[in-house]
């Protein structure tokens, strides 16, 4: 742990040289340990575009199989390789529910993490500190945790069949790739490299992420 401490300690005493320094700075909820774990993980120059760091941090979503329940209305997807029983809770309780869940067609769900013997297909630490960026925007308030509610607040109105905690993660990963689109666009611009369309470069004008193109917000705080 104070091998660790020391290196954070020497990250901040660079940080102020990072070409993103000033901008995260003025994002409420990061601080200099995490703004430090943050970029140690990602080469700007190697994400073409906002949804290459996204893929990268583990917040893409993939092809997988949406099952229904026609009795308490629960829908879920689950990648295609899962077994999947069709027993389930009853969606907003704990009991089961009577039912069984039922194939309704395509849906989309999270990265899976890889399996024994395969590499993975995006950072898990990097996705580890985007999920605390994610937690420390909610504590701290701003624009990014005025964004997550109003996702949120979607997600409640027109995903009657998702559960409150799929509600929160889809919330939160919309919100942490909106946050990283704008740590790309800021990172690159600083450094004189290329940064396209952040939506119509990155998607084609098409959404690939299951969750139609994400509210602008500036990226400054």
């Amino acid at each position: 742990y104070e091998q660790e401490r020391e290196m954070y300690d020497e990250m901040g005493r660079l940080l102020p040289a990072h070409p993103a320094y000033a901008w995260l700075t003025q994002v409420r909820g990061i601080g200099a340990t995490l703004a430090c774990k943050l970029l140690a993980r990602i080469d700007i120059e190697r994400a073409r575009y906002p949804s290459s760091l996204w893929r990268y941090a583990g917040l893409s979503t993939v092809a997988g199989t949406l099952y229904r329940c026609e009795t308490c209305h629960l829908t879920v997807s689950y990648p295609p390789t899962s077994k999947v029983t069709g027993l389930h809770k009853r969606l907003g309780s704990t009991r089961q529910c009577p039912s069984l869940l039922v194939a309704a067609g395509e849906g989309r769900v999270a990265e899976p993490r890889a399996v024994r013997g395969e590499k993975s297909t995006y950072d898990r630490r990097l996705k580890k500190i985007m999920y605390n960026v994610g937690t420390a925007f909610l504590k701290a308030g701003g624009p990014y945790e005025e964004f997550y509610r109003r996702k949120r607040e979607y997600y409640e109105r027109e995903r009657i069949g998702w559960t409150a905690a799929r509600i929160h993660m889809a919330a939160l990963r919309a919100t942490n790739k909106l946050f990283l689109s704008h740590l790309w666009q800021v990172w690159r611009e600083a450094l004189g490299l290329p940064t396209p369309d952040l939506w119509l470069e990155a998607h084609g004008g098409h959404d690939h992420g299951g969750e139609g193109r994400p509210d602008r917000i500036a990226p400054s705080q």
